[in-house]
């Protein structure tokens, strides 16, 4: 489980980055800095991708504290 400091203190390398969060979910970090939430999932048998530049962190998106 990623936390907040684990969010904030990542870098980018020379690829993207991807790190994990749990259950599909992962922070993507490009190479330029620039960080989004992605959540893969399944839908009628298909793999699927969400994308996010909401900047939440995963604490905050557990517990509903978003506006």
């Amino acid at each position: 489980m990623l936390t907040d400091r684990d969010c904030r203190n990542a870098t980018p390398g020379p690829r993207p980055v991807k790190l994990l969060d749990g259950h599909g979910l992962h922070l993507y970090i490009t190479p330029t800095g620039f960080k989004s939430w992605r959540l893969k999932y399944r839908f009628g048998g298909k793999k699927k991708q969400s994308r996010s530049a909401s900047g939440y962190s995963p604490s905050q998106l557990r517990s509903g504290s978003w506006p």
